[in-house]
This record gives structure tokens, C-alpha cells and sequence, in this order.
């Protein structure tokens, strides 16, 4: 069970790391291992990352209602908008992600095998090699792509690139701000 003094601080870490281009949920894997308190469980984890949802919704509740419009004017009253091509975008590139994480944390819970150390040691690893491509990728990034100028490939590759967070070490930030940095000017 975990104390209140750990849940305070693991919130912290969260919210602190969850829009960063790092791992939330790797350093929600790394403190408690790190200062030797119990394994957080499944379902505060993910009371967690539905903390952090429900602020994104909040903060965002205009730019989510204004999608879903645009979205439904798109199906129902064939209109074009930015917003409508964003929604189905999201939901397109969403397919993939969710189709290939599966895969991929099956393969890697059988990888990792409960092995707390193997976990703790691919997750230092990988967030040490993605810090080196963050830093290479947002020096080199040339491209003059803005966010109105998306395309359906370009989500989609985003989308794909969340699976592959999924996976090692689970950043969903440091993949989506990779092919960000790559693909639009303004980051």
C-alpha cells in the first residue's frame, strides 16, 4: 500500500513530467524503485494519468468541443475546416497506435518478464538515448511544416510513434515531440 507522502510526490512527478518531452511513466517506475518504497499498483497508475486526462480536458474543453464539431460538420454537412481534418486525423492515427501497443507491450512484458532490474536498466537506458536524439533532432529540425498544414501521413506516423512509446520506455512525449521536431516549425 502506498503511503500518502509517496502518492503526493508520485502526483507531483506526474504532473511535472507528463507534458515534457520525457516519461511520466517511467518516472513513476523510477522513484519508488529508486528510494526502495513498494511497487505503485496498476490502479493508481493509471488514477494517475486519468488526473493528468481530465486536466488536458478541462484546459482544453474548447479546442475538444470545437474538434468534435468540426468532426461531425465534416460527416454529416460535408464542411471543411481545420478543425474537422484535425478530429479525424486524431482518430485515424489513434487506429494504429492502439493496434500496435498492444503488440508491443505484450512483447515487452515478456522481455522484461516481471524483472524489476531489467525494467529499471531499459528504462535508463532508453531514456538516456532518447535524451541524445531529442537534443541532435531539435538542433538539426529544419522543416517549415506548420500545425494547419498537417497531413493524414503525418499523423499517422505520430500515431504510430506513440505505439513505439508504448513499448520502451513508455514516453509518449519523447516520440510525439520527435516527429514534431521533424515534421512542424513551430514546437
Amino acid at each position: 500500500m502506498i503511503d500518502t507522502i509517496h502518492a503526493l510526490i508520485l502526483g507531483i512527478v506526474q504532473g511535472l513530467t507528463e507534458f515534457l518531452p520525457v516519461s511520466s511513466s517511467a518516472h513513476l517506475n523510477i522513484f519508488p524503485w529508486l528510494f526502495n518504497w513498494s511497487e505503485i499498483s496498476e490502479s493508481f497508475d493509471v488514477a494517475l494519468h486519468l488526473g493528468t486526462l481530465l486536466a488536458i480536458c478541462i484546459f482544453f474543453f474548447k479546442d475538444w468541443i470545437n474538434l468534435l464539431v468540426g468532426g461531425c460538420k465534416k460527416v454529416f454537412k460535408k464542411e471543411d475546416s481545420l478543425d474537422g481534418k484535425i478530429f479525424w486525423y486524431l482518430v485515424i492515427a489513434t487506429i494504429p497506435a492502439g493496434i500496435l501497443s498492444l503488440i508491443l507491450d505484450k512483447i515487452s512484458d515478456k522481455i522484461v518478464n516481471g524483472n524489476l532490474n531489467l525494467e529499471m536498466l531499459l528504462i535508463a537506458i532508453s531514456l538516456i538515448v532518447m535524451g541524445i536524439i531529442l537534443y541532435v533532432v531539435d538542433k538539426r529540425a529544419k522543416s517549415e511544416v506548420s500545425y494547419e498544414k498537417i497531413t493524414l501521413k503525418q499523423s499517422v506516423l505520430i500515431g504510430i510513434s506513440q505505439a513505439l512509446a508504448a513499448a520502451f520506455p513508455r514516453s509518449i512525449s519523447f516520440w510525439n515531440y520527435y516527429d514534431s521536431c521533424k515534421s512542424f516549425k513551430n514546437r
